[in-house]
C-alpha cells in the first residue's frame, strides 16, 4: 500500500497504546486514505483510544474538544465544541471519517481570530458554526 519504513517501525514497535496512537496521528492524511488501521481493527480498541482524541462510532452531545493538537473521528455522530485552548496554547484540528454525520461550534470567545481546519474524508458531513473567533476552514481528503 505504499507504507514507508519509518512509517511501519513507528506502528508496528509500539509498546504502549500511546506510542500507537502517537504513530497513527502522525501518519493520519496516509492511514485515513488508505484505512490503516482498519476501521475494525480500531473499533477493538475504541474505548483504549479515546483517551488520546480518536473516537469511533460515539454519539456527541456537545463536548468540547480542545485538549489534543488531533483529533479523529471514525462513524461518529452529534455536535462538538472546540477552539484555542489559551493554556495549552493549542489549536485542534479535526478529521472526519467512515461516515460521520456531526456539528462543530465555536467552544468560546478567545480575543483572537483563529482557524480551525476540519478534514472531511468522503462520506462524512460536517456542519459548523463560525464565530467571529473561530473561522472553520474544511478540506476534502
Amino acid at each position: 500500500m505504499g507504507i514507508c519504513n519509518e512509517f511501519a517501525r513507528l506502528v508496528f514497535n509500539a509498546s504502549t497504546m500511546e506510542e500507537m496512537v502517537t504513530a497513527y496521528k502522525r501518519g493520519l492524511d496516509w492511514g485515513l486514505q488508505h484505512d490503516f488501521p482498519s476501521l475494525p481493527l480500531l473499533r477493538d480498541m475504541k474505548d483504549e483510544v479515546a483517551d488520546f482524541g480518536v473516537y469511533i462510532d460515539r454519539h456527541f452531545n456537545g463536548e468540547t474538544l480542545d485538549k489534543h493538537q488531533v483529533y479523529v473521528f471514525h462513524n461518529c455522530t452529534g455536535e462538538i465544541r472546540t477552539g484555542l485552548n489559551v493554556p495549552l496554547r493549542l489549536i485542534p484540528m479535526l478529521y472526519f471519517a467512515n461516515g460521520c454525520d456531526m456539528t462543530v461550534s465555536p467552544s468560546g470567545p478567545s480575543g483572537m481570530n483563529i482557524r480551525v481546519p476540519l478534514y472531511i474524508l468522503e462520506g462524512s458531513s460536517v456542519h459548523f458554526e463560525q464565530s467571529e473567533d473561530v473561522t472553520f476552514k474544511k478540506y476534502r481528503l
